[in-house]
């Protein structure tokens, strides 16, 4: 597994919801911002806080399902 920094999740996660507004796909684009917003939090203040990424799977499926 590997890990990735609170920063490089969020920056991929936005790029994901603008290519999907631009698909007109804005269903899955809310579920990327969602996911964002929830990373912001989880991260506070600290952008490198590191996350593995069976976490993320995990937290991606705990807010879109």
């Amino acid at each position: 597994m590997f890990e990735l920094n609170a920063k490089i999740v969020i920056f991929s996660h936005l790029s994901d919801a603008q290519e999907n507004v631009s698909m007109g796909n804005s269903e899955m684009a809310n579920k990327h911002i969602n996911f964002v917003k929830f990373i912001i939090q989880q991260s506070g203040d600290n952008l490198y806080q590191v996350f593995e990424e069976d976490k993320l799977n995990e937290m991606w499926k705990q807010i879109n399902g």
